[in-house]
């Protein structure tokens, strides 16, 4: 008996040149190549592809195949779609080549970024890796509704200094947030920040695995010294009580308990040691007329005043 095996042979690398002004990537007729017309197709493995048409504007609107070898001159390619990634050994983006993506995402949709995945990246001069404007639009994302001057933030991490790791990123081939929704920002730019959340040992931990929005950092003078602006955090409101920060240190102190709790109670609640200064005061309760204020006219949603869930 005879057995014969046939395969299939893989298609000869080519080397792929876009050749209209603007259009999809995966569009047959964008491309012209080196073989024969028949075999003219969207760049596949292996080959070598040359965007440099002036002034030409690529959509990539899905992975690519694992390329040898891109240039872009004179040129734009945009990703769009949160999974799309460009997978390619040796990218060179030259004279005014833009490696981009479409547009800003919102709330809740994280809808596009520029995820590349190559051995050997060449940006050379005015070519450009391009995500400004990219991330959160104005109005939108998590320090939404959060007036300029300040900042109210929740989150966990806050190991003392007023630090906060407010995302779980997953890993760094497969993130799950795109960033830290603007909470960078907050921390470093704001001049006086007010944190609010839960105190529980897992929300203020001893250390944090990373920090998306800084506070006083090491404590001390590090926050100046890191030229980060404001004055960071100055108040942590929990359902403890209220918390400040030591002048000079910078370390997490106790302001105020709310009615009966007590120093131990917070140690209990708490990943690190909190100063407890001689002046402790009780929380004063506010009135009816207060009261009345946060819920219908500050927090009517409740976004801030409603106990978190353990």
């Amino acid at each position: 008996m005879i057995m014969l095996a046939f395969g299939l042979m893989p298609a000869p690398a080519d080397t792929q040149t876009w050749s209209v002004g603007t259009g999809d990537w995966f569009t047959v007729d964008n491309w012209t190549n080196t073989l024969a017309p028949a075999d003219t197709r969207v760049p596949t493995n292996g080959d070598d592809v040359v965007v440099t048409n002036l002034g030409a504007f690529v959509y990539l609107t899905n992975s690519t195949a694992w390329l040898s070898s891109l240039v872009i001159s004179n040129a734009i390619v945009s990703c769009s779609n949160w999974d799309t990634t460009l997978y390619v050994t040796n990218l060179t983006i030259k004279k005014s080549g833009v490696l981009t993506c479409i547009g800003s995402f919102t709330n809740n949709v994280i809808s596009n970024r520029v995820s590349l995945n190559c051995t050997t990246l060449i940006i050379e001069t005015n070519g450009t890796i391009d995500v400004n404007g990219k991330g959160y639009p104005s109005c939108n994302g998590p320090g939404y509704g959060i007036g300029y001057q300040g900042a109210s933030y929740g989150g966990a991490g806050r190991y003392g200094y007023g630090s906060l790791q407010t995302n779980t990123y997953g890993s760094v081939t497969a993130p799950l947030y795109p960033g830290s929704g603007g909470g960078n920002d907050l921390g470093s730019l704001c001049e006086r920040i007010v944190l609010v959340g839960l105190q529980t040992k897992d929300k203020f931990p001893a250390q944090v695995d990373f920090i998306t929005t800084p506070g006083h950092l090491t404590g001390g003078d590090s926050r100046r010294q890191a030229g980060l602006e404001g004055q960071g955090p100055i108040k942590v409101i929990t359902q403890l009580g209220v918390f400040g920060f030591h002048p000079e240190s910078k370390r997490m102190m106790a302001i105020s308990l709310n009615p009966g709790i007590t120093p131990e109670i917070v140690e209990l609640c708490t990943g690190f040691q909190i100063i407890f200064p001689d002046d402790i005061t009780i929380t004063e309760m506010p009135d009816k007329t207060t009261l009345n204020i946060l819920r219908t006219q500050v927090d009517p949603l409740a976004v801030f005043t409603k106990m978190p869930a353990m």
